[in-house]
C-alpha cells in the first residue's frame, strides 16, 4: 500500500487566500481532485460575489426584482435560516458598502465617506415566490452573502473532493475539515490572541468547520475613524462589543462562519447563552484580553 503524503495547494478565491489540503498517495490525483474543487468555489465566487456586475448578486441587487438560480435560492435559503436561528442577529440585508467597504479589500485606499441613513432590514420585506424562484427585494434594499458563503463553499469543496483520507480547505479562515493528517491524527488548527500577541489554545478537528471572526484585521477609515468589516443589527454602525475575535467551532461551514460574526456583535455573555443555546464551541477574546474557551 502506498504512503499517504499532504499535498498542499494555494491560490485566491473570494478575495482571500485559498489553500487547500489532500492527504493521498497520488499528488497527480490530488491536483486533479483539487482543480475540481477549486472550479466549484469558482462558480460560487462568479455567482455571488457583490463585487462583479455580473454576477447574479449584483444583478439582482440592482433590479430588485428577478428569477432566480436554484443554486441561488438553496444560498439565500441558508442566510434566511441564519437570521431566524439568531434573532435577527445575523443579517444578508445590512450592507458594509455603507460604511465604504464597496470594492474587494485589496483595492479599499483611502479614507472612506460612511452612509447612516437608515434603511429597511427586515427580511420580512422580501417577496419570495418560491413556485417561479422569483425575489423582489424592497426599496433600498441589497442582499449580501459573504457572511456565511466562504464557510459554506469550504465545505462543499471539501466534500467533493473523493479519495483522500483527509482534507482540509482554507478560505481566509473559514476552514473545513475531513479525515486526519497524513499521520493520522486530528488536524489541530492555533487560535490567536490578538491582544496577548500569542497562540490563546490549539483546537482538534476533523469532520467538521472551524471560523474566526475579529475586528483587529480588515481595518479602513470613514469620517475620520477606524472601522472594520462588522454591523450591528441597524446595519449602519460597528457594533458595541467587547470582543475582538470569536472562533466558532461548529459541524458545518456555514454556521461557524456566521456565528463568529453573531458573537462579535452580542459580545461575550449574551454571545455565549446563544451559543451554547446551539450546542456550538467556541474561543471568545474579549478586549481586556481574557480567553473564553468552550470547546
Amino acid at each position: 500500500m502506498k504512503t499517504a503524503h499532504e499535498h498542499i495547494f494555494e491560490d485566491r478565491l473570494m478575495g482571500s487566500d485559498l489553500v487547500v489540503s489532500i492527504v493521498m498517495p497520488s499528488a497527480e490525483l490530488a491536483r486533479r481532485e483539487y482543480e475540481r474543487a477549486k472550479s466549484l468555489g469558482d462558480n460560487y465566487e462568479q455567482r455571488f460575489s457583490r463585487f462583479l456586475p455580473t454576477s447574479e448578486l449584483s444583478r439582482l441587487n440592482e433590479s430588485r426584482n428577478a428569477n432566480v438560480s436554484p443554486e441561488f435560492m438553496d444560498v439565500i435559503s441558508t442566510g434566511f435560516d441564519l437570521y431566524r436561528a439568531t434573532n435577527g442577529v445575523f443579517n444578508p440585508l445590512v450592507q458594509i458598502a455603507r460604511l465604504g467597504y464597496d470594492v474587494s479589500f485589496d483595492s479599499l485606499n483611502g479614507p472612506k465617506k460612511a452612509n447612516k441613513d437608515s434603511y429597511d432590514v427586515q427580511l420580512s420585506s422580501i417577496h419570495i415566490d418560491e413556485t417561479t424562484q422569483h425575489i423582489t427585494l424592497a426599496e433600498g434594499q441589497r442582499l449580501d452573502v459573504g457572511g456565511f458563503l466562504k464557510g459554506m463553499v469550504a465545505e462543499r469543496m471539501a466534500k467533493s473532493i473523493q479519495g483522500a483520507s483527509g482534507i482540509i480547505v482554507n478560505i481566509g479562515g473559514d476552514i473545513y475539515t475531513i479525515g486526519k493528517d497524513e499521520n493520522g491524527a486530528p488536524f489541530g488548527f492555533d487560535v490567536y490572541d490578538p491582544i496577548n500577541e500569542q497562540v490563546a489554545v490549539v483546537v482538534p478537528l476533523n469532520d467538521g468547520a472551524i471560523a474566526t471572526s475579529g475586528v483587529y484585521r480588515r481595518n479602513w477609515e470613514a469620517d475620520g475613524r477606524k472601522v472594520h468589516h462588522i454591523l450591528d443589527t441597524t446595519g449602519t454602525e460597528n457594533p458595541k462589543s467587547n470582543l475582538v475575535s470569536a472562533t466558532i467551532i461548529a459541524e458545518h461551514g456555514h454556521e461557524a462562519d456566521a456565528y463568529a460574526t453573531v458573537a462579535i456583535v452580542l459580545g461575550s455573555e449574551k454571545a455565549e447563552h446563544l451559543l451554547k443555546q446551539r450546542g456550538l464551541s467556541y474561543v471568545l477574546i474579549t478586549q481586556e484580553g481574557k480567553t473564553i474557551i468552550n470547546i
